[in-house]
């Protein structure tokens, strides 16, 4: 939701703002199942067809992936020490409401489980500006949706999350001339 842009006169026919009984009453004459199954062959063009299906579905909108300047959290290192370099071992992650425990596994998968679960209800997007492409050990008994409170315990691996501004691509939703 954080790299979505509704330039819509009508935002809540899109992303209705809804309790969760609204919500599944909506859902029910809102949504849609798609599948797009394509031979082999054509696979390299099934991302052009589903495009081109949406448009034909949905004529009344106009939707683009633009970069737009805004501001963001970004997960950065703030030493050159390397305090969550995996001992080895057994690849493990654990992630609860809690927290979590992460024994060699890349940093990318971790953080990925990060923005697209425990954090998708951030008002702006995360991105991760470590640099770091190995795998890492990391105890975090917080909660990971709250990078405040992530960032205390982030310290000891000389990690934080800093908000910070530039462009990054945006789903951009507008209504159709």
């Amino acid at each position: 939701d954080n790299q979505i842009i509704y330039e819509v006169k009508d935002k809540d026919a899109l992303n209705p703002k809804l309790t969760r009984e609204q919500y599944e009453t909506w859902v029910k004459s809102n949504s849609y199942c798609y599948e797009l199954i394509v031979p082999a062959s054509k696979s390299d063009e099934a991302f052009r067809h589903m495009q081109q299906d949406l448009k034909r579905y949905f004529p009344q909108y106009d939707v683009r992936v633009e970069n737009r300047k805004t501001k963001y959290l970004a997960l950065v290192r703030t030493s050159s020490r390397d305090k969550i370099k995996t001992a080895g071992g057994r690849k493990s992650m654990n992630i609860s409401g809690v927290g979590a425990s992460v024994q060699n596994v890349p940093l990318s998968e971790f953080f990925f489980q990060l923005q697209v679960i425990q954090m998708q209800k951030s008002p702006i997007p995360v991105v991760n500006e470590t640099g770091y492409t190995g795998a890492v050990d990391m105890e975090l008994p917080t909660s990971l949706s709250d990078y405040q409170l992530l960032n205390k315990e982030l310290k000891k691996y000389d990690l934080q999350f800093v908000e910070k501004e530039k462009e990054l691509e945006m789903i951009v939703f507008r209504d159709a001339i």
